[in-house]
């Protein structure tokens, strides 16, 4: 598992442990110590996302924290400068951790769990807010990649959201008065340029050239361009 935080820092992780490089000088930073492990049946890391300026009861600024999805379930999060495993819990079962996304403007953290269950978790206390069947976000297929993205010349929090039968949604994010979500369904693409049922299993967003990057399981990579613009005609 691979995370690019920022120009600075690559946290990665394999059996039993996670890692952080620095990007400048090329050194290793930190070493993160998976709960559960052992060295007859170490947990591995499926999925990892650094979470910053979380906000927790006291209202104040935590820091970066690294969460890491488990092939157990689990969800550990630990101090990304220090090392240390500040909050470890189960996510929505016992199946493994697919995917996660930092929603900044929401403080929110969503999992996909065994790419049928979609958790909403508050990064700064680590309450469920919310949970949905992977179909429902996708309009009707399994989830396979997300990823959250904040387009500032809208000014909206977004969700995208790739199927395993190659279709792409993009949600809106806001939160409601009783600080849980709504996800509003703003563009809908039945097969994103793939071949017809090929699953996407990478997603991400370039903001300088306004483009969702699509990689599916037939090893082909796609972009999406002028994504403002679809969303404005839609």
């Amino acid at each position: 598992a691979l995370h690019l935080h920022g120009s600075e820092k690559l946290f990665a992780g394999a059996c039993g442990r996670c890692f952080s490089w620095d990007l400048h000088s090329g050194e290793l930073q930190r070493e993160f110590h998976l709960p559960g492990a052992s060295s007859e049946q170490p947990s591995t890391p499926s999925t990892l996302v650094a979470v910053t300026g979380a906000r927790g009861a006291e209202a104040e600024v935590v820091g970066t924290h690294l969460w890491v999805g488990l092939d157990t379930g689990v969800l550990a999060v630990f101090d990304a400068q220090t090392g240390v495993l500040v909050r470890s819990f189960s996510c929505a079962g016992p199946e493994v951790v697919v995917s996660l996304a930092f929603c900044p403007a929401n403080a929110v953290v969503f999992a996909l769990s065994a790419h049928k269950r979609v958790s909403i978790w508050d990064s700064g206390s680590y309450a469920c807010l919310q949970k949905y069947p992977a179909e429902l976000m996708t309009c009707g297929s399994d989830l396979s990649a997300m990823a959250a993205i904040n387009l500032r010349a809208l000014d909206m929090s977004l969700l995208l959201l790739a199927g395993v039968d190659g279709s792409l949604c993009v949600r809106r994010i806001t939160r409601r008065p009783d600080r849980k979500l709504n996800c509003v369904l703003l563009w809908y693409v039945e097969h994103a340029g793939f071949a017809t049922g090929c699953p996407v299993t990478a997603i991400d967003y370039h903001p300088g050239m306004d483009s969702v990057l699509l990689g599916d399981a037939g090893c082909n990579v796609m972009l999406l361009q002028n994504l403002r613009e679809q969303l404005g005609a839609s």
